[in-house]
């Protein structure tokens, strides 16, 4: 999906372009091919976690109601990512996510429609960036052993007007008796090649929890 809507600012996968309208023409299935699943062990650590790289510096904080961490790049521009204290990703269906997040599931095989998975919150402020500026965010689905089962990477827009993108994604989870928590870590722009500079862990949330479908 190339782009968001300035109002939502909705992340958009990046899967492999296909045409027809942008935002509904998702497929998750190329996601998930795309992505594969990972079979590292990541770090048990709660909290925030920082990608360190030459040239930037780093701040933890946030409101009251987030956790956030800005980082300051070495010519002057902060991106700040946060993830409200309280948000527990709501278990969901892809084409329940749909409805809910973007136009609509039309077009989208039933049996894609039906994959469980959750609806992550997380919020982007991007001083000296363009308005509208893109950026590419990836999604680290772990369980509570600390293994990857999920990963994929997509492409959002900060808002028209502002600096800030207030974005959701679709992440696909199993039904299992196990708890996960997803990592969201945010790319800086016109850096195709670099690691990401900031990351932010969601709360654990069960596997065995109702999807809403």
């Amino acid at each position: 999906m190339p782009e968001t809507d300035g109002e939502s600012g909705r992340a958009n996968a990046s899967a492999p372009p296909e045409p027809g309208p942008a935002v509904h023409g998702r497929r998750l299935v190329a996601i998930i091919l795309q992505a594969g699943s990972v079979a590292a062990a990541l770090s048990s650590i709660v909290g925030l976690v920082v990608v360190f790289a030459p040239g930037l510096r780093s701040s933890g904080g946030g409101g009251d109601n987030e956790r956030a961490t800005t980082v300051v790049l070495s010519q002057g521009q902060e991106i700040k990512l946060a993830i409200a204290k309280d948000h527990v990703p709501a278990r969901v269906t892809y084409g329940r996510y749909l409805e809910l997040e973007e136009e609509g599931s039309t077009g989208i095989p039933t049996d894609e429609l039906r994959t469980p998975g959750a609806d992550v919150h997380y919020r982007v402020e991007m001083r000296g960036y363009g308005k509208g500026a893109p950026f590419r965010t990836r999604f680290t689905l772990s369980n509570q052993g600390g293994v990857a089962v999920h990963e994929h990477e997509a492409e959002a827009t900060l808002d028209a007007d502002s600096d800030e993108c207030r974005c959701t994604e679709f992440v696909p989870v199993p039904v299992s008796a196990q708890s996960y928590r997803v990592e969201v870590a945010v790319f800086r722009p016109g850096a195709p090649y670099a690691a990401p500079v900031v990351a932010q862990y969601t709360n654990w949330f069960s596997g065995s929890a109702p999807v809403r479908d």
